[in-house]
């Protein structure tokens, strides 16, 4: 399999990060799925403090997976009250191929299995050949003082020992 990177640096970034996946070996699986490592669930924080994310839902028509979590954040502006809990949030979205996204629990095998507390997976191959296919990956914050609802996490200003940090692993799994 080849995974081929492009857009921003970093899924915090504007416009998130893009993974192109192709060239499956061997091309065709009896079950072949995609979604977050259960070992490794999404996290993100603005505190320097990698905070667990749940998964929230599909949408878009199956084109998009969203998990959600909360941060501490410290406005870093003068006469900033805080710290504040706000809101974060992964946006997983398929922007190429022939697949869209699916609950976990509803892929006998995967959840519960090896793919337990994913929430969502993408069905690659199930009995043919594996789709290529692309996805996008967003993380996001909702910060009290900008009034615009959820923006890129690596664009929101720090306070004192502040961090922005994010962390999401894909993972395939596969039954022969």
């Amino acid at each position: 399999m080849t995974a081929t990177f492009s857009g921003a640096a970093s899924a915090g970034d504007s416009g998130g990060r893009n993974v192109a996946f192709s060239a499956y070996s061997p091309a065709s699986w009896a079950k072949l799925y995609w979604g977050s490592s259960s070992a490794a669930l999404p996290k993100a924080g603005l505190s320097g403090v990698l905070n667990s994310m749940t998964f929230a839902g599909i949408g878009g028509g199956g084109t998009t997976a969203t998990w959600d979590g909360s941060t501490s954040w410290t406005n870093p502006g003068p006469g900033a009250v805080g710290p504040h809990t706000v809101p974060t949030r992964m946006i997983v979205t398929i922007t190429a191929g022939a697949v869209t996204w699916v609950t976990s629990g509803s892929l006998p095998g995967l959840d519960p299995g090896p793919g337990t507390g994913i929430g969502a997976a993408i069905v690659v191959a199930n009995g043919s050949a594996a789709v290529n296919f692309t996805v996008n990956v967003q993380f996001l914050a909702d910060i009290p003082t900008d009034g615009s609802g959820y923006i890129p996490i690596n664009s929101i200003s720090q306070g004192t020992g502040g961090a922005t940090v994010s962390s999401f692993t894909g993972a395939f799994y596969s039954k022969p």
